[in-house]
């Protein structure tokens, strides 16, 4: 539950510190930080929608009608994926831009 808000100001943190210090260990601990940050989209993506994963199949093998409560009002269905979002692309700027 407080994973997101942790690893979000640890990590904000740590990335401004290799953006300060900038040497190839820094540069290695950018790319740790990167893929934990994918993992923590990955994370938050399951566990904020496994509940909605049976909807969705009866939805589609049911033909059971689609409510929008079920995609509005619970939890975030595709929050986590900043995550994810933000760790690719640090990870294509890391792998791009060599330091």
């Amino acid at each position: 539950m407080w994973t997101p808000i942790i690893f979000g100001l640890t990590g904000g943190i740590m990335c401004l510190g290799v953006a300060i210090v900038f040497n190839r260990l820094s540069y290695y601990l950018f790319i740790i930080l990167m893929n934990l940050s994918i993992l923590v989209g990955l994370m938050g993506l399951y566990f904020h929608n496994k509940w909605r994963y049976p909807a969705f199949a009866d939805l589609l093998f049911h033909a059971k009608a689609l409510h929008m409560e079920m995609l509005t009002t619970f939890t975030p269905l595709v929050a986590p994926a900043a995550f994810i979002a933000l760790g690719v692309l640090g990870l294509s700027v890391a792998f791009y831009e060599k330091w």
